[in-house]
C-alpha cells in the first residue's frame, strides 16, 4: 500500500509581521498565521476530508506535515489549501509539496525533496501593480483600499492582518499565557502611543523598545536522529516525529509562560498592561517586541526556562527510542534596541544577522557542548545596516595601525564555563558603571574614551585609575572593575586588567573592549535617581 506526505512551512513570517511597522498591524498578522495551523486548516480539511483519513506530524509554527494512505484527500487540501493561504494571508511567502512512497517515512523523504527543489522558484505576490498605481506608503505595495482608521492606502496583506485583529478570539495570547495568571487579550498592548487605550507602557518619556528574536540550536540534528531512529521501523515514523514536534512546542510554550510571569508581568502598568507584545511563538522560534530595558531579562529567563525544560523534553524522548541526544536544547538569539519610531522591519534583517553570529560563535567556542548565546546592537542612527557594516562603521576606531572594537560580540547566556564572555558578567561591570558612586567624577572620563585620540585615551585612563585608586572606597570599584574585564575579555598572554593600556584585550594595541556594550545597556536601562548621571553620560 502506498502512503502520501503533502508538507507546508510558512516562509519570512516576521517579514510579513513587520512589514508596515504598525503595532495594530502586527496583532493581527500574529493572529493571522496563528490561524494557519489551527482554525482556517480545519475549516479546509472540513470540505476535503470529512473522513478525518489525513493525520499530521507537525502542526504549530506556519507549517504542517500531512499524511494519508489516500492520495484525493491530500491532492484535495494541497490544491484548496494553496487558494486559501493567498486569500487570507496575501504576500505570505511559503512552500510546499507532495510526496510517495511505501511508507509514512519515505513518503515523507519523496516531499521533502520536493520541498527543497520548490525554495528556489519565487511566487508572484498579487495583486499585480499597474505602471502608474497608488501604493501603500508603509510597504510600497499596490494599495486596494484606503485604510478605515487612518483613510490612508492600504496593500491586500494590510487589509488582511486588520480583518484578523479580532482581540477577543486572539489564540496566541492562550497558549503564551502563564497558567496560573488571568492574563487576557486586555493586558497586552495594541499601540505604540503610549496615550492610547491599550498603549505600550514606556516609562517617563523613553520610548526605546527592543525586537528579540530566538532560535533553538540543533533541531535539524534532532530531526535527523529522528529519521535514523524510525530507519528500521518505519512505521514508527508519524508516531516519534508527533512526539518530537510536541516536546519542542511543548518546551518553548512552558518558556516562554515562565519568562512572561517572571519579568513582564510584575512590570505591567497601573492598567494591567504588560510591556511586551508577541510576534511568533512557534516550534523552537521566539519573536517578541519587549520594552528596552526589560529585553535582556525576559531573553534570560526565557533561556533558563528553555534549557530546563527541554531537559525533561530530551529525557522522555528517550523513552521513544531515540538515542544520543543532547542532554538539553540551547538557543541562538539576536536582539535589537531601537526608537519605537522606527520601522521595525528595518532591524528584522539586523536581528536575523545577529542571530547567525550568535549561533556561528557559539558553536566555535563551545568545543563540542552547545551553548545559549546572544549578540546584542542599540541602533544610534537612522539607517540601519547589517551587523558587519556595523561593526566597523559604528564600533570600531582605527589607531596607530590598531582596531578597538567597542563591543566583545557574541555573549554566553547562563553558561559561565563557555569561551564566550558571560552575560551576567557584562550586566554585572554594567550597573558597577552606573551605580551612584561610580557614575560621579571621573567616571564620566573612562565613558568618554572612545572617541579619543590614542594619546588622549591613555593619558585619560591613566589619569582615571590614579584618582580611582587614590581613595578607598572607589579603590574597591576599581578591583571590582578589573575582575570584570577578567572575565569578560580574552586576555594576551601575561596581561592582567590593572596594566593595561587602555581597556581592550590587547592593551593599547587594540582588540576588543566590553565598554561599549556596557554603555549600550546604560543607555536603555530603565531610569532611577540612582542611576540617571551615568545614564546621561552614556547617552
Amino acid at each position: 500500500m502506498k502512503h502520501h506526505a503533502y508538507l507546508f512551512e510558512a516562509k519570512s513570517i516576521q517579514t510579513f509581521l513587520l512589514e508596515s511597522g504598525r503595532l495594530r498591524d502586527l496583532v493581527g498578522g500574529s493572529e493571522l498565521i496563528e490561524s494557519l495551523t489551527g482554525k482556517l486548516l480545519d475549516e479546509v480539511l472540513a470540505r476535503v476530508d470529512p473522513g478525518e483519513t489525513i493525520r499530521f506530524s507537525r502542526r504549530a509554527g506556519g507549517a504542517f506535515y500531512a499524511f494519508s494512505e489516500s492520495p484525493e484527500g491530500l491532492d484535495a487540501l494541497m490544491q484548496l489549501w494553496s487558494l486559501v493561504v493567498q486569500q487570507s494571508a496575501p504576500g505570505l511567502q511559503f512552500d510546499h509539496a507532495r510526496g510517495t512512497g511505501e511508507n509514512p517515512l519515505n513518503a515523507f523523504d519523496d516531499a521533502r525533496r520536493r520541498l527543497r527543489a520548490n525554495t528556489s522558484f519565487v511566487v508572484v505576490t498579487r495583486p499585480l501593480a499597474a505602471p502608474v498605481a497608488l501604493r501603500s506608503p508603509r510597504s510600497g505595495l499596490p494599495a486596494v483600499s484606503l485604510d478605515k482608521r487612518s483613510g490612508e492606502p492600504a496593500d491586500a496583506a494590510t487589509r488582511a492582518k486588520a480583518a484578523s485583529a479580532d482581540l477577543s478570539t486572539m489564540q496566541l495570547m492562550d497558549r503564551i499565557g502563564p497558567r496560573n495568571m488571568d492574563l487576557t487579550w486586555r493586558n497586552w498592548p495594541r499601540s505604540l502611543e503610549a496615550d492610547d487605550e491599550g498603549g505600550f507602557p514606556f516609562v517617563g518619556e523613553d520610548r526605546t523598545i527592543a525586537l528579540v528574536h530566538a532560535d533553538g540550536n540543533g533541531f535539524g540534528e534532532l530531526l535527523r536522529r529522528a529519521r535514523e531512529a524510525v530507519t528500521a521501523t518505519p512505521e514508527d515514523f508519524m508516531k516519534v516525529f508527533e512526539t518530537l514536534s510536541g516536546e519542542i512546542r511543548e518546551t518553548t510554550e512552558t518558556a516562554v509562560q515562565q519568562a512572561v510571569a517572571n519579568v513582564l508581568a510584575p512590570n505591567r502598568s497601573d492598567r494591567g498592561i504588560l510591556p511586551a507584545r508577541p510576534v511568533v511563538v512557534g516550534g523552537d522560534d521566539l519573536t517578541f517586541l519587549v520594552r528596552a530595558d526589560l529585553a535582556l531579562p525576559f531573553l534570560q529567563a526565557f533561556v533558563s526556562a528553555f534549557e530546563s525544560a527541554s531537559r525533561c523534553a530530551m529525557k522522555r524522548l528517550r523513552k521513544t527510542g531515540l538515542e544520543d541526544l543532547p542532554d538539553k536544547l540551547t538557543i541562538g538569539a539576536g536582539l535589537v534596541c531601537m526608537r519605537a519610531s522606527q520601522p521595525f522591519h528595518m532591524a528584522l534583517d539586523l536581528v536575523e544577522d545577529l542571530i547567525q553570529r550568535a549561533k556561528r560563535d557559539a558553536r566555535a567556542s563551545a568545543e563540542g557542548a552547545s551553548v545559549s548565546s546572544v549578540v546584542f546592537h542599540r541602533v544610534t542612527t537612522s539607517l540601519v545596516d547589517d551587523y558587519r557594516d556595523v561593526l566597523a562603521r559604528e564600533l570600531t576606531h582605527h589607531w596607530d595601525g590598531h582596531d578597538f572594537i567597542q563591543s566583545l560580540g557574541t555573549y554566553a547566556l547562563g553558561n559561565p564555563s563557555s569561551r564566550l564572555p558571560d552575560l551576567d558578567a557584562l550586566i554585572e561591570l554594567q550597573e558597577l558603571l552606573q551605580s551612584e558612586s561610580m557614575a560621579r567624577g571621573p567616571t564620566r572620563q573612562l565613558l568618554g574614551l572612545m572617541g579619543c585620540d590614542p594619546v588622549q585615551a591613555r593619558t585619560r585612563y591613566r589619569r582615571w585609575r590614579e584618582v580611582m585608586a587614590g581613595d578607598e572606597k572607589n579603590a574597591r570599584h576599581l578591583q571590582a572593575f578589573d575582575a570584570l574585564l577578567g572575565r569578560l575579555m580574552l586576555l594576551g598572554e601575561g596581561m592582567v586588567p590593572s596594566t593595561l593600556a587602555l581597556p581592550y584585550e590587547r592593551g593599547d594595541e587594540g582588540g576588543r573592549s566590553p565598554l561599549g556594550d556596557a554603555v549600550a545597556l546604560m543607555a536603555v536601562a530603565r531610569p532611577t535617581a540612582e542611576n540617571s548621571p551615568a545614564e546621561e553620560e552614556a547617552g
